[in-house]
Formats: C-alpha cells, structure tokens, sequence
C-alpha cells in the first residue's frame, strides 16, 4: 500500500496492491471506506491526482473550496 499526502493541503493518494484478498467473511477493516472517512476525499487515479490537486499546489493557483469569504451580519 502506498499513501503519499499534498504538501500544501494534506490531500491523500492512495495505491493499494493486493497479492490476495481475504474471504468475504472475514471481519477486516475496509481502509479505502477509513480513509475517506477520516481525509473526506481520496485519489486512486495518479493522473486525476497530478492534475487536481498537484499541479494547483504547484503553480500556486487557489484550489476550489480553499477560499473563504468572510460575511459581516446585517444588524
């Protein structure tokens, strides 16, 4: 299994190689279904990867959902 992060936002890519799977039955944790849990997103595909998360990061362009905007209440 190989997981690398974004150095910038911690986004996680990960590549899972298996010689070979457990039954069914067997009471294993499935770690893609914790990852997303725990990272919300996760890559699979290198190439998606490259092009939407780290060649942003690279050329230091804003990554969407990255911005926040700040509201000022109307009292």
């Amino acid at each position: 299994m190989t997981i690398c992060l974004s150095s910038k936002r911690l986004i996680p890519f990960v590549k899972i190689a298996y010689t070979r799977k457990a039954p069914p039955f067997a009471k294993i944790d499935d770690i893609e279904q914790l990852l997303t849990k725990h990272y919300g997103t996760i890559y699979t595909d290198l190439a998606k990867y490259t092009a939407e998360v780290l060649e942003p990061e690279k050329a230091g362009l804003s990554i969407p959902g990255s911005e926040f905007k700040a509201f000022e209440s109307e009292d």
